[in-house]
């Protein structure tokens, strides 16, 4: 999605008549990826959360089980050793965790009428 937005901007950018100076930019979409990758891609942070919340027992320490089993193998994805209930992405700017505390419960709410 970013290149969708970044690339053509950059490219009207060559045009002769604009001066621009040349813009580095990581390419963050793995990252994009383990938070919204769907099957069949692979499951991300909201598919996982979303299959989640279809199980009635499910709760913080199963979303992290989860989490762990279906990302492990995802670079920009890891556990953070300190905390026992928070997980960490590596966006382009460092790690940043978050938490499980509450995320089912959170996930689960529905919006009032006239909200969506």
């Amino acid at each position: 999605m970013h290149k969708q937005c970044t690339l053509p901007k950059l490219l009207t950018c060559h045009a002769p008549a604009i001066d621009r100076t040349k813009v580095e930019w990581v390419d963050n979409q793995a990252c994009l990826d383990a938070i919204e990758a769907m099957p069949p891609k692979g499951l991300g942070v909201l598919a996982v959360l979303d299959s989640q919340c279809k199980f009635p027992k499910a709760d913080d320490a199963t979303l992290l089980h989860a989490l762990r089993s279906s990302l492990s193998n995802v670079p920009c994805f890891s556990l953070n050793p300190r905390k026992q209930d928070q997980f960490v992405i590596s966006h382009y700017a460092g790690p940043v965790a978050y938490s499980t505390a509450g995320f089912i419960d959170k996930n689960k709410d529905t919006l009032n009428a006239g909200e969506g």
